[in-house]
């Protein structure tokens, strides 16, 4: 099962991600997932011909600034992948949590939906 997620920010201030998760129930117990797209990778720097360029990180986190932010208007997809029985109907529940740049107090956003078996040659 892939759960895609696809966030769209209004065009008021900037969103700080702190955690976007999904909770998968088709039986006991519930299985919580984690998205990875919420966390900054860290980088270097390396010279390249009169010029500096940066190279990704993916296994770091970038230490002064580790969160993701969501600028106005911006678009993001994000994705996790779950292996669950072929004939199990699934419900899913996704959760945001964030905070406007520079407020004390996260809010959270969810949304939910159920998820049928295919029927044999669909």
């Amino acid at each position: 099962m892939a759960i895609q997620v696809h966030l769209k920010k209004g065009p008021n201030g900037t969103l700080v991600m702190h955690d976007l998760s999904a909770r998968v129930t088709y039986g006991a117990p519930d299985e919580d997932l984690r998205f990875d797209g919420v966390k900054r990778s860290d980088w270097k720097t390396e010279p390249i011909s009169n010029t500096t360029r940066a190279i990704l990180n993916w296994k770091s986190l970038r230490d002064e600034s580790p969160l993701l932010n969501l600028v106005p208007d911006e678009e993001i997809d994000l994705a996790v992948l779950h292996t669950v029985p072929s004939d199990a109907v699934c419900r899913v529940q996704v959760a945001l949590i964030g905070m406007r740049q520079r407020s004390p107090v996260p809010a959270q956003w969810k949304c939910s939906t159920t998820s049928f078996p295919q029927k044999e040659g669909s």
